[in-house]
């Protein structure tokens, strides 16, 4: 749904409706009652805000548990996909159903849905959690600002993207420029520090170890084997506390 919501959404529908819906999707364990919390990407919100306001909405109807805004280059664009994702009584936009939104969240009486179908931190009940990553040379100039935004979960730099961004394609030829590309991953990390918002990053077993000593918090991993060798490390460095 990042760079073709229709496309995207479609499937991810169908995938929601065979897993049972928002009531049982990603369930663990019946007996112990816990879930996973379920993340999705949804496209940039500048270029039509209220556009983007309702797929927001869609994608919280179905049971997801955060939203995950990408190339945020200003503080507005948080805000926008923020309020899009309360309820007006608490301040937002949107007009989502509750039931369905809070069924994620647990088998709640409605009295207490609405509360917890609400975005944490701004709202310390909420179970909704935000993730906004800046991956451009605007994103990085307004650094600052987006992060000094109230309900960011975790501001991530984005990584890949920016390694994009930051390569040279002169003659067909490839060259990054790597002073420059960990000079942004910093930045992201310095306004995180500053405005005390965790900051994330798409960690490997080869860079986990040092991106915790950094000051990385929240991490997303590869698949398969080389995933689970990245979880490993990080949890043996946290368990020993070096991390």
């Amino acid at each position: 749904m990042e760079g073709d919501f229709d496309r995207g959404y479609a499937p991810f529908t169908e995938f929601m409706k065979r897993h049972g819906g928002s009531r049982s999707a990603g369930q663990i364990s019946r007996r112990r009652g816990c879930t996973i919390p379920l993340f999705v990407k949804t496209h940039e919100i500048a270029p039509d805000p209220a556009l983007a306001r309702e797929r927001i909405g869609k994608q919280l109807n179905l049971g997801v548990s955060g939203i995950v805004f990408v190339g945020v280059e200003s503080a507005e664009e948080v805000r926008t996909g923020l309020a899009a994702m309360r309820f007006k009584s608490k301040g937002g936009t949107s007009i989502g159903r509750r039931r369905r939104r809070a069924g994620v969240l647990g088998n709640e009486r409605e009295a207490n849905t609405k509360d917890k179908a609400d975005v944490w931190p701004l709202n310390p009940n909420g179970e909704l959690v935000n993730f906004t990553i800046v991956e451009s040379k605007e994103g990085l100039k307004h650094v600052r600002e987006i992060a000094a935004v109230k309900g960011i979960g975790v501001l991530f730099p984005g990584a890949g993207t920016l390694r994009g961004v930051f390569t040279d394609t002169t003659g067909g030829q490839r060259k990054l420029d790597t002073d420059a590309w960990e000079a942004a991953i910093q930045q992201v990390l310095a306004a995180c520090k500053e405005f005390k918002v965790p900051c994330g990053y798409p960690a490997t077993a080869t860079d986990i170890e040092m991106r915790m000593k950094q000051g990385f918090s929240v991490f997303v991993i590869n698949w398969g084997d080389a995933g689970f060798k990245a979880v490993d490390i990080g949890v043996k460095r946290r368990r020993t506390g070096r991390g």
